[in-house]
C-alpha cells in the first residue's frame, strides 16, 4: 500500500535567533498508524512515509522560507529516503540515542559529504557523544536538563570549535535571558507564548483596549451591524482593513470603500479574522511568531471543533485567538478574563478552570497538536487524516493571512 501524508503526524516548533526572530522550525512527526508510539520515525517504511508526506504537503506549506530541522533517528539514518530531502532547506538532527557504531559514524560521514547539515540533539555532555561532535554543525542543549553555569565552560570550546548551540526546552523569560549570556544563537521552548510578568510593571494603557476591541469583534454573537459599528468608530482600524482587503493579494475589483462592502462582500467571519490580525499586530513589541500562534490556534480550534461535533466553531476560533493573550500584554490569564466581556465557557477554557467545557477540550486538542503531544491528541473521535488536514490547513492559512497584511 503506498504512503500517503495522512500515514505521518506533523507538527512544528519554532527556533529563534537571538532578535526573536524564526530561523527554523523543528519538525515533530510520529506514524498515525501508531497511536502510542514516540515521536520520531522507527521503521525503514515510515522513514519513506515521512519523506512522502515531506514532498506531498510541501516544506514551503510547513515552514514557509525558513530552514527545518528534521529528527533522524537511527533506522532513518540509514534509510535512503533520508537522502531525498533537499540539503539546502533542511537540518538533519541526530538523536541522542544513536549508536557510536561504524556504520553510524561512516552514515553520518556520507550526509556531511552530500552537503547536509547537522546538529546534534539534546547534547548532555556525556561519554558517547563526542565521536559526532567533528560532524556537528550545531547542538542542542536541553536546558532544563543541565545546570548551566556547569557547562560554561564546556559551551565556550563548542562555541570556539566553531558549533553553533541551541538552547532547546527554554520555558521562561528567566532562562532565555541566562541562555543569552552563555551565547547560545538559537532558542526553542515555549517562553514566547507565555507572559513575561514583572512585579511592579504598570501595563500601557492602550494595550487592554486592544485586547477589548479584539474580545468583542471576535464575540461569536456579534452581529453584522455591531461589527459595522464596533469597526468603523475606529479610524485608524477602518482604514488598515480596507487597504488590507484592497491590496493586490486579496484579488477584490472593484475597490470596496466602506465597512459595509467589505461585510457583503467577503462575509462577517472573514471580516472578523482579518480584524483580529489587524489588532494583534498593532502589539508590535511581540514577536511576529506569537501572532503566527494565535491565528493558527484560532483556525486549528475552529476546524477541530467541526471534526469533534461542537456546536459554534467561532466561539472555538475566539479561544483559540485568545489562548495568547497574556503573552501579548504580560498579565496572568486569570486577571485578563475579568476585565472583558468573554462567555462563560471561554472564560474557563482560557484560565484552565473547567476542562469539562468544549471549548477546553477542543483547546486542549489544539494545543496537543501543536506540542506535538501525541498522546493527548483525540485519535479516538477523529479521524488521523482529519487532524493532519486541519493542523496544515491553519498554517496555510494563518501564513495567507499574514501575507495579506504585509500586502
Amino acid at each position: 500500500m503506498p504512503h500517503s501524508k495522512s500515514n505521518v503526524f506533523m507538527a512544528r516548533q519554532p527556533i529563534y535567533d537571538r532578535n526573536m526572530g524564526v530561523a527554523a522550525y523543528e519538525l515533530l512527526y510520529r506514524p498515525s498508524s501508531d497511536a502510542c508510539g514516540a515521536g520520531v520515525v522507527d521503521a525503514a517504511a515510515d522513514a519513506q512515509s515521512l519523506a512522502n508526506s515531506l514532498v506531498e504537503i510541501g516544506l514551503d506549506k510547513l515552514v514557509g522560507s525558513v530552514t527545518a530541522f528534521v529528527n533522524v533517528s537511527e533506522s532513518l539514518l540509514h534509510s535512503e529516503a533520508l537522502r531525498l530531502l533537499p540539503k539546502g532547506r533542511v537540518v538533519l538532527e541526530l538523536l541522542e540515542n544513536l549508536s557510536a557504531s561504524e556504520a553510524t559514524l561512516e552514515a553520518v560521514r556520507d550526509l556531511k559529504k552530500r552537503g547536509y547539515i547537522i546538529a546534534l540533539d539534546d547534547f548532555v555532555f556525556a561519554e558517547g557523544q563526542e565521536h559526532l561532535l567533528e560532524f556537528a554543525d550545531f547542538v542542542k542543549v536541553d536546558v532544563l536538563g543541565v545546570d548551566l553555569k556547569d557547562v560554561s565552560p564546556r559551551l565556550k570550546k563548542l562555541r570556539k570549535s566553531g558549533i553553533r548551540l541551541l538552547a532547546e526546552k527554554v520555558e521562561t523569560h528567566e532562562v532565555h535571558r541566562q541562555c543569552l549570556a552563555l551565547g547560545f544563537e538559537l532558542f526553542q521552548g515555549y517562553f514566547f507564548a507565555k507572559p513575561d510578568i514583572v512585579s511592579g510593571r504598570v501595563m500601557p494603557p492602550n494595550r487592554m483596549s486592544l485586547v477589548q476591541l479584539l474580545t468583542r469583534v471576535t464575540d461569536p454573537d456579534v452581529t453584522f451591524d455591531e461589527l459595522e459599528r464596533v469597526v468603523s468608530l475606529d479610524v485608524g482600524l477602518s482604514y488598515r482593513l480596507l487597504r488590507v482587503i484592497n491590496s493586490a493579494s486579496m484579488g477584490i475589483s472593484p475597490p470596496i470603500s466602506t465597512i459595509r462592502q467589505a461585510l457583503m462582500f467577503l462575509g462577517l467571519q472573514r471580516v472578523v479574522a482579518l480584524t483580529s490580525l489587524l489588532v494583534l499586530s498593532s502589539m508590535s513589541d511581540k514577536p511576529h511568531e506569537l501572532m503566527v500562534t494565535a491565528l493558527v490556534r484560532a483556525k486549528l480550534s475552529e476546524d477541530m471543533s467541526v471534526h469533534l461535533g461542537f456546536k459554534n466553531p467561532r466561539t472555538h476560533f475566539t479561544t483559540g485567538l485568545l489562548s495568547v493573550v497574556d503573552a501579548f500584554i504580560d498579565q496572568p490569564m486569570a486577571e485578563i478574563v475579568d476585565e472583558l466581556p468573554l462567555s462563560l465557557v471561554v472564560k474557563g477554557a482560557l484560565t484552565g478552570s473547567d476542562p469539562g467545557l468544549e471549548t477546553s477540550q477542543c483547546l486542549s486538542s489544539t494545543l496537543a497538536i501543536e506540542h506535538a503531544d501525541w498522546d493527548r491528541i483525540p485519535l479516538d473521535r477523529v479521524e488521523p487524516e482529519k487532524i493532519s488536514e486541519a493542523y496544515i490547513s491553519a498554517l496555510v492559512w494563518a501564513q495567507q493571512s499574514i501575507d495579506a497584511l504585509a500586502a
